[in-house]
């Protein structure tokens, strides 16, 4: 999954970033609004990280959900009679 991925399925993916980051709020998530750069902007803001760190926490963070979150093809075929 990349950022791309994120910010067009941005309603499903705000839920995940809130459980991750639990400071923003639902108005952040608003505002972020499928931004990166206002995500990270935001992150820094409340949790006073450094920029590099939070640039990797996000990068980790959406490398993460190619993990977590089935591809479609993927979910066909495990659900496909055998």
């Amino acid at each position: 999954m990349n950022w791309m991925q994120v910010s067009a399925s941005w309603r499903e993916a705000k839920a995940r970033i809130q459980r991750k980051w639990r400071k923003l709020t639902d108005d952040d998530l608003d505002l972020i609004d499928g931004r990166r750069e206002r995500l990270e902007r935001k992150i820094l803001q409340l949790y006073g990280f450094a920029p590099d760190h939070v640039r990797k926490e996000v990068d980790d963070w959406v490398r993460w959900q190619a993990l977590i979150r089935p591809r479609r093809s993927q979910l066909r075929s495990a659900l496909a009679p055998r």
